[in-house]
């Protein structure tokens, strides 16, 4: 138990140093959220991700879905973003400006 509340401390005065030495990462880590909120799990993780768009709003803009495959697995990425381009081509179709 005092191993696991001395250890808890030590995080604690990490975090605090952390934070002393970056100011501005918490207010940059919530910009960079607020901008692109699907993407920062796997950005921070390292994993490979894709968006496809797979489907149309009524008024014609793309809804993609998100991919996700462990680290190191691109290549299930690209075969599925294939098979999927066949399945459900997407080339051609420009959403209305």
């Amino acid at each position: 138990v005092v191993r696991r509340h001395v250890a808890a401390l030590r995080v604690a005065e990490q975090r605090r140093e952390h934070r002393a030495r970056f100011p501005l990462l918490p207010v940059l880590r919530e910009r960079l959220f607020a901008f692109m909120p699907n993407t920062q799990a796997f950005n921070n993780t390292g994993q490979p991700a894709m968006t496809v768009p797979l489907a149309q709003s009524r008024s014609g803009l793309p809804i993609g879905l998100q991919f996700v495959a462990r680290m190191g697995s691109e290549a299930v990425l690209f075969r599925l973003a294939g098979q999927l381009e066949q399945a459900r081509p997407w080339f051609r179709k420009v959403a209305p400006i």
